[in-house]
């Protein structure tokens, strides 16, 4: 059982998860929408995140034996064609509870999926392609989180640019993963969730207010960046690199609580952030990466 929990990176599942209930709660605060079908659109969410991560482990098995043997396919513990089959019930399955949402739901679903098959068997060999795409994956997911209220999505589509470039900014962190990176390398990558924290000032400066807990969650966010970027800076290593990927998906929950404090306010924002502590318990045991 562990081997497939380790295949299906369960502590990100929650990351997925968070970026759904971000957007219904930011796009609920210009209209109410439906909470008790609220699950459907996480489920299908994290069936979607799921399955693209098997995909991930199978069209990577020859490359993991080498190395990451550890993973759940090369070290025995999940048969290939067993994961296989397992992602594409998963894809198809989160498609499905996107459709019993909404139509809307449904098209972002189908897109959502096709990208993660995209990133996996072409994308994800080449350096900007595969950052792009998976970037793109994360900003499709909350944008999944907008179909929650369909008739304020567009009023909202255009915050899925933050979490796309925060992508950006881990995913070519994780190249660096297994062989190492230079301080400067590192360092240009640092730009991105750098000119997040300013955009998310900036942000409060033109509303003109400044609430406790929208600049607490931005400071926390940029504190998990120090995190994530500071000692793989320091030590531009593959050990130091993983540890700021970790940190680099848990923080994404932190930008997601911090755009909701500022559009609707602390206690959904706390909620979203709790994710975090969640993510963080599960990763004890099970490897995020």
């Amino acid at each position: 059982m562990k081997g497939y929990l380790q295949l299906l990176r369960v502590p990100n599942l929650v990351t997925s998860a968070g970026d759904v209930l971000a957007g219904a709660f930011i796009v609920s605060s210009m209209g109410s929408g439906p909470y008790a079908m609220l699950w459907l659109l996480l489920l299908s969410s994290i069936m979607l995140y799921a399955g693209g991560v098997a995909l991930n482990d199978v069209m990577d098995a020859s490359l993991d034996q080498i190395e990451r043997p550890e993973r759940p396919i090369p070290s025995g513990k999940v048969g290939r064609g067993q994961a296989f089959i397992l992602s594409c019930l998963l894809l198809v399955g989160g498609i499905i509870l996107s459709l019993a949402f909404s139509q809307l739901s449904f098209y972002i679903s189908l897109v959502l999926a096709m990208c993660i098959v995209i990133y996996n068997i072409w994308a994800k060999k080449y350096g900007i392609p595969g950052a792009l795409v998976m970037a793109l994956c994360r900003g499709l997911n909350i944008l999944l989180g907008f179909s929650f209220v369909h008739e304020h999505f567009w009023d909202f589509a255009l915050l899925a640019l933050l979490p796309f470039l925060h992508i950006i900014g881990v995913t070519a962190l994780s190249r660096g993963e297994n062989h190492g990176y230079t301080a400067k390398t590192i360092s240009f990558i640092a730009l991105i969730p750098l000119g997040i924290v300013l955009w998310l000032i900036g942000f409060e400066l033109f509303k003109g207010s400044f609430a406790f807990m929208e600049l607490f969650f931005i400071a926390l966010y940029c504190f998990f960046q120090v995190l994530a970027y500071y000692p793989a800076i320091r030590e531009p290593k593959p050990e130091f690199i993983k540890r700021g990927v970790k940190y680099g998906i848990l923080s994404l929950l932190l930008l997601n609580a911090a755009l909701v404090s500022i559009f609707d306010g602390s206690l959904h924002a706390l909620i979203v952030a709790f994710l975090i502590v969640v993510s963080l318990w599960l990763s004890r045991s099970i490897s995020m990466t």
